[in-house]
């Protein structure tokens, strides 16, 4: 118990100590270069605002490819699955896959931020592992390597069920479609999306939560 706790310490002292580095940072570009650039401000907006639709797209698309099948029993609309359909019926091949890759790595760099978000707020279970320019120590590169690592199996069957009818007759669709969702204990799961219902609830839960607490706060 006393370890644990030690550990739960360490842990909001290294949150305290990277919130306080932040405030340093901006104090510092706010002192010696009058404000952040424009520039800089500008794309932090576009970045925001795509992920912001990018979040919006993927919630919109489980919500109409696993949810409203699950609830009627008959195909929901297309949606995301119309657009990268488009592409491949219009001969833009590469265009298709690159929107596709884009909405998958946005789940990987989501993955990144959640340990990040996880550990400042509840610091007994997770410590954090922040990726910064020029100053991220070694064991954060390979932790955040470790989840990347971890979630990308995850990630391979949710785009393939998400995006049924673009990843047709694909590796993926053969491996998670035709074995994986016939394994005797998985079957329950794959068949009622038991993970993605439940990571959509999560997501809702999470996404409450940052409305009503938007910033990290230290414990001192």
């Amino acid at each position: 118990r006393n370890l644990r706790q030690v550990r739960t310490d360490y842990n909001r002292f290294k949150c305290d100590v990277l919130l306080l580095e932040e405030e340093f940072e901006k104090l510092q570009i706010s002192k010696f270069n009058r404000g952040e650039s424009l520039l800089v401000a500008v794309l932090k907006l576009c970045c925001g605002i795509i992920f912001a639709i990018l979040s919006l797209a993927w919630v919109l698309q489980i919500i109409m490819s696993v949810i409203v099948p699950q609830i009627s029993g008959q195909p929901g609309p297309p949606f995301l699955n119309s657009l990268l359909a488009a592409c491949e019926d219009a001969g833009l091949y590469p265009l298709g896959v690159a929107l596709y890759a884009c909405f998958n790595f946005y789940m990987l760099i989501c993955v990144v931020k959640g340990c990040t978000k996880f550990g400042m707020r509840i610091a007994f279970f997770l410590s954090i592992h922040p990726m910064r320019a020029q100053n991220t120590p070694l064991n954060s590169i390979l932790f955040n390597v470790e989840m990347l690592l971890v979630s990308s199996g995850a990630l391979v069957q949710f785009s393939q069920t998400t995006f049924s009818d673009y990843a047709r007759l694909t590796e993926a669709d053969v491996i998670f479609s035709a074995q994986i969702q016939r394994l005797t204990f998985y079957r329950f799961f794959f068949e009622n999306h038991i993970f993605i219902i439940t990571m959509l609830t999560v997501f809702l839960i999470a996404l409450i939560f940052l409305l009503v607490r938007p910033r990290d706060q230290g414990s001192v």
